[in-house]
């Protein structure tokens, strides 16, 4: 008997295959979350919540057979999590569930640990935690009249932010986002969930429970102000606060909200611009032949100690509704965390102050409840008096009498919010452009404490570069890089792996020296001399092997590796680049009338935007072929790199654009100079491997399968 079909029906036939519908292992709960979304008059609505949502993490742990090990109870914060280094099976398991916390594995495999007993631990947190301050009562203005942050959320919202999270540590229900992403892809149960969320303004009582591990920063061992807490929340709850940081940060920008000196947790590029600005206040002292002061401030456990009360005025006076604000307070109301320990986990802690590091709210309320300080040290000052990201603080003045009292002021505001400074963390500099140029000796005072003063040579690390006044070149990344290459070679990770790693940890330590000029060309050349003869190691080539086929396109058969030389050119017209696009249009004016005077300077004119361009492009004719600029800055080496690279710089109406390769990118494509120049590069790399004899074969056969690169 004849039966009509089509050609799918029959090439499936052919092939006896049945192709039935995925069962959803979450499914069932689907009915019950939308009766609770759709009927708010529910006897007992958030004990009906707890349940499902307890009952749909049950079902995640069963599905994927997760279960808690007998001595959880008394883990302690060793956070190698016992992997055997020596194990190849094991290390490469590991490697393909959580990158990140391999290599952590790999290289610090005996991270310092607090030595603090767990009695003295609990005390000392208990202290900081369920200390309630009481913050000084001001005179509370009529808040501006905005927009909700959010009224609800869609599945492709949820989706993107579960894509952008890192596969980092679980909570205590061992639930990864690599779960939530296998089992839920379209994100249908999480996206009910946190509507319901919404509509109720708070969160299962499964949620504000945490773990919590000290990571070391400097200092003593013993110390426990030392150590950073990082909280260990369940992921549905970080994703759940994922979501709500994104909607408050959106809302923050669209409404304009927050001081345009803070930078951390922002779409800015905030440590590039603040360091930029911090070296715009320094050279303008020797420009000008002038003085120059500078405050790098430090608080005393800032997230562990502002007040729930400041965080939640904060939000009432910008504007947020009173929804948000509700679901913020009930988000904390409840919340405990056990420290863990050598010894083991302290018993609970209530968290009845601060914000909990690891949350990813924990930034944008930290910014919103210090908001009001920064404004008011800005206050009535027409030059840029103060510098933020999150709870770095750096305050620059023209005078000493001005830098003494923006430290009082400082000091009265954050005190205020029950923040202290800690004067022994906290450095000044006093910069005199008068000859001899150089730093001076002045004494200033934090609580009639005097704070260090930072004399020629010495340094203070602001977000990752060291700033002073004749300072030595610092080699300190290069080294640290070279280490981390040494590990993940002769590690037991596959050849695979390895370059995985290499690309993915490696070589990003190094971006922010190289966009900072911390080390010359030749420093990072020296870099990729031994990365190279690592590579060939791992990949059993010939010490002669071309170097073209470790930069190549994966996509072309090659490996793809970035080079840590070219990469400091690309990071150097990147950095100018941003500069001159920058969101904050007094960042984008400083850079604009930096390079201008550079430009003048060299051409003894006032420079028309041609002149930018062909000053940034590495022109050497005309004018600029019989003069030189005797001051390095950011377009000096902008200008070399460029040069070297071969791109081209053009300004209409004083906005750039570059040009290389077969990219041109306008100001509204400043994000893809990067990639631009990384695609390029492994073209070109690509090419020259080809132009070589007998290649190509290998290539042509590896790029034509995908599980190949």
């Amino acid at each position: 008997m004849d039966v009509a079909t089509t050609d799918g029906d029959d090439q499936a036939s052919l092939r006896g295959r049945i192709d039935l519908a995925r069962p959803c292992t979450l499914s069932s709960f689907i009915e019950p979350l939308d009766a609770l979304l759709e009927v708010e008059e529910i006897n007992n609505r958030m004990l009906i919540f707890n349940d499902i949502a307890q009952g749909v993490v049950q079902t995640v742990q069963d599905h994927f057979r997760l279960s808690v090990p007998p001595n959880r109870s008394n883990s302690t914060g060793n956070r190698s999590g016992g992997l055997d280094l020596a194990n190849p099976q094991k290390v490469q398991s590991c490697y393909r569930w959580n990158r990140r916390k391999c290599v952590r594995a790999l290289t610090q495999p005996s991270s310092a640990r607090s030595p603090v007993k767990v009695e003295e631990t609990f005390n000392y947190f208990k202290g900081i935690w369920e200390t309630v301050g009481s913050p000084a009562e001001r005179p509370f203005p009529e808040p501006p009249t905005r927009p909700p942050v959010v009224e609800i959320l869609s599945k492709d919202f949820v989706a993107d932010c579960l894509r952008s999270c890192e596969n980092s540590s679980p909570g205590e229900d061992l639930i990864s986002y690599r779960h939530w992403r296998e089992i839920d892809p379209s994100c249908t149960i999480l996206t009910k969930i946190f509507n319901i969320c919404l509509q109720v303004a708070d969160i299962p009582t499964s949620w504000k429970s945490s773990r919590t591990i000290l990571i070391h920063k400097k200092g003593e061992l013993d110390r426990l102000d030392n150590w950073r807490p990082i909280s260990l929340s369940n992921t549905i709850y970080k994703l759940f606060t994922k979501c709500m940081a994104r909607k408050l940060s959106d809302w923050c920008e669209m409404n304009e909200v927050l001081s345009s000196a803070q930078k951390g947790f922002s779409p800015f590029d905030g440590v590039l611009e603040h360091n930029f600005l911090l070296s715009q206040h320094l050279e303008s002292a020797r420009r000008a032949k002038t003085d120059k002061f500078t405050a790098w401030l430090d608080i005393s456990n800032a997230f562990g100690s502002v007040p729930k009360q400041v965080i939640l005025d904060s939000l009432m006076a910008c504007g947020v509704d009173v929804d948000f604000i509700t679901l913020i307070s009930n988000i904390y109301e409840g919340s405990t965390t056990c420290v863990l320990t050598e010894e083991g986990p302290t018993p609970p802690i209530k968290i009845l102050s601060g914000v909990k590091q690891g949350c990813p709210l924990s930034g944008i309320l930290f910014n919103l409840a210090i908001d009001k300080v920064l404004q008011k040290i800005q206050e009535n000052r027409e030059h840029r008096a103060v510098l933020a990201f999150a709870d770095d603080i750096v305050l620059m003045s023209d005078s000493a009498a001005e830098l003494q009292e923006l430290l009082l002021t400082t000091s009265d505001e954050l005190r205020a919010l029950c923040l202290h400074l800690n004067p022994r963390k906290c450095a000044t500099l006093h910069l005199s452009g008068r000859v001899p140029t150089g730093s001076r000796n002045s004494t200033f005072l934090l609580d009639g404490v005097p704070v260090s003063a930072l004399e020629d040579g010495d340094e203070y690390q602001y977000l990752g570069k060291p700033a002073g006044f004749f300072l030595q070149k610092n080699f300190r990344t290069a080294n640290e890089a070279l280490s981390l290459l040494e590990k993940i070679s002769g590690s037991q990770l596959s050849q695979w792996q390895k370059l995985d790693a290499l690309k993915t940890f490696m070589f990003p330590t190094m971006s922010f020296a190289m966009r900072t000029a911390q080390l010359g060309k030749t420093g990072w050349a020296e870099v990729d001399l031994a990365a190279r003869r690592e590579i060939k190691n791992i990949l059993s080539l010939p010490s002669n092997a071309s170097n073209h086929y470790i930069h190549g396109n994966r996509k072309l058969g090659c490996c793809g590796l970035p080079s840590a030389a070219q990469d400091s050119d690309f990071y150097l017209v990147d950095s100018a680049f941003k500069l001159l696009t920058s969101k904050d249009e007094e960042v984008a004016l400083q850079a604009l009338g930096q390079l201008t005077r550079t430009v003048s300077h060299r051409l003894g004119r006032s420079p028309s935007d041609g002149d930018l361009g062909s000053f940034l492009s590495g022109c050497m004719e005309g004018e600029f072929a019989g003069s030189t600029n005797q001051l390095s800055n950011t377009w000096t080496l902008a200008r070399k790199a460029s040069d070297r690279q071969q791109v081209t710089w053009s300004f209409t109406n004083s906005q750039p654009s570059i040009a290389f390769g077969d990219e041109n990118i306008t100001s509204t494509q400043r994000r893809k100079v990067m990639r631009g120049f990384h695609d390029n590069f492994q073209v070109r790399e690509t090419q020259c491997l080809l132009a070589q004899p007998s290649q190509g074969k290998a290539m042509d056969g590896s790029g034509q399968f995908a599980f190949s690169i």
